[in-house]
């Protein structure tokens, strides 16, 4: 499954420290991307290619440009074309002729030293994380912690990182599922993968994971199946399908399979709003991003719907 990450660009320069007290969410406007409060308030205008939010970051793209802030909006690196990920929590790595690490709480910037023994391209979780090893044959991946100690080796794909405490992996046995981490594949299931997706690279392919306790996976017969974290699982109805497959404020984007159109649905498969829009995104904070009755809005986790062209910005200019 392709996996590509929302992009957005930010000039802040003053007052930030109080903005990530409250929850920020997308919007776009005339096809560009901006922010707002939980008040629907636009604190960042719709100017931007794409925008990420994360737990301590914000993360966005203007004309090729990428722009790192922290949590508090404070810019700590910007650069054109940037190549990075995330290391740890608390650190993006970011990828260059001279690789550095940089702390998102302090913005202190510092040389990368990578271990002899492996190419660390996916960062860790809790201490644990997935490696790629510099000498073996066919891309194989190897779980280690932060110590230096292999947790699980032999692993054929996976997903890029830990996730409420699992990661997606299939084995060179040929077994797959979850492994918990202890390196314990704890969950078995089989992935479908996109045929596009498969062949030799190192990048990881798994596009599946857990977020808010469950995980929606496509198996290998291309049947929906929702897994909890002690391994029951149940599949989906028929009727439809994830778009999205994340669940964020207990909601996951679907499509009814006979109109195209997109809603949302909780954990229980109860379709909370109806799938009555030409086009969705999953939710970040409180709102998520639609097409409805060909019109730019956003709504909330009720499914009431707000026009992109109505929304107002704040009275005071963060720029």
């Amino acid at each position: 499954m392709k996996r590509k990450l929302l992009n957005l660009v930010l000039c802040f320069t003053l007052l930030s420290t109080c903005l990530f007290a409250e929850t920020y969410s997308l919007f776009v406007k005339d096809g560009k991307y901006g922010l707002i409060n939980q008040d629907r308030k636009i604190v960042v205008p719709a100017e931007y290619d794409w925008i990420s939010v994360n737990d301590n970051s914000v993360i966005a793209n203007k004309n090729h440009v990428t722009y790192i802030y922290n949590s508090s909006l404070k810019l700590l690196f910007q650069d054109s074309w940037l190549n990075y990920t995330f290391y740890s929590e608390n650190e993006i790595l970011i990828k260059a002729s001279k690789d550095q690490l940089l702390n998102l709480e302090t913005g202190v910037m510092t040389p990368f030293q990578r271990d002899d023994r492996y190419l660390i391209e996916f960062g860790y979780r809790d201490g644990t994380g997935l490696v790629w090893e510099k000498n073996s044959v066919g891309c194989l991946y190897s779980i280690v912690d932060r110590k230096g100690n292999v947790l699980l080796k032999d692993i054929d794909q996976a997903t890029s990182f830990y996730k409420d405490g699992f990661i997606a992996v299939i084995l060179k046995d040929g077994r797959s599922g979850f492994v918990n981490k202890k390196g314990k594949l704890v969950i078995e299931t089989t992935f479908y993968i996109d045929p596009e997706d498969i062949g030799p690279r190192k990048e990881p392919v798994i596009g599946y994971a857990f977020n808010e306790n469950y995980a929606l996976v496509k198996n290998k017969d291309k049947k929906w199946i929702q897994f909890d974290k002690k391994g029951r699982s149940k599949e989906l109805p028929i009727s439809i399908e994830p778009v999205d497959p994340y669940y964020e404020n207990g909601l996951v984007l679907i499509r009814d399979k006979r109109t195209k159109k997109f809603g949302y649905m909780n954990p229980k498969f109860e379709i909370v709003i109806p799938c009555q829009f030409d086009g969705a995104r999953r939710f970040v904070g409180n709102y998520a991003v639609v097409v409805f009755r060909d019109k730019e809005a956003i709504i909330d986790k009720e499914g009431n719907v707000y026009l992109s062209k109505d929304l107002k910005s704040m009275s005071y200019n963060f720029f």
